[in-house]
């Protein structure tokens, strides 16, 4: 049972280091690419998937920090994010709304623009969006008051 254990938590610690790594190597990056489409697949959206918090917390941020660098890349991952800000645990939630917070004022982003086949309904998406982010205006998290 001892070896199980050692092995999670060794496990778990290299799912740490390699996002950490992944967020410095995105802090120098200024365009979306293959590679990095590759690292989202093999590694972000996997990352956001695992029972460990700390790594949860450090593929949303890196997830985050992606989205950055393309719109569409943004749009296409605004739905996981809102998933996480409203099941996930506070820290991890904060660091999602942070990042969505960033992304609305970089891109000014939308719900699902997708799904907007007029203007209006493009107004209407936007307003859903910003607010699923507004309530936590009213969260009795005080961090997640302050982010919003």
């Amino acid at each position: 049972m001892k070896v199980l254990e050692q092995l999670e938590k060794v496990r778990e610690h290299r799912w740490t280091q390699a996002l950490a790594i992944t967020c410095e190597l995105l802090q120098h990056v200024s365009k979306l690419d293959v590679a990095l489409q590759g690292l989202l697949e093999m590694l972000l959206l996997p990352g956001i998937q695992q029972s460990n918090p700390v790594t949860r917390m450090a593929a949303v941020k890196a997830l985050c920090m992606l989205c950055m660098l393309d719109k569409e890349e943004a749009q296409k991952r605004v739905p996981i994010l809102l998933v996480l800000l409203e099941t996930d645990q506070d820290p991890i939630k904060l660091v999602a709304l942070k990042g969505l917070l960033d992304l609305a004022m970089l891109f000014d982003l939308e719900a699902s623009p997708e799904l907007a086949d007029d203007e209006v309904s493009a107004a209407q998406s936007r307003d859903s969006f910003l607010s699923q982010l507004v309530c936590f205006l009213d969260n009795a998290n005080d961090d997640l008051q302050t982010a919003t």
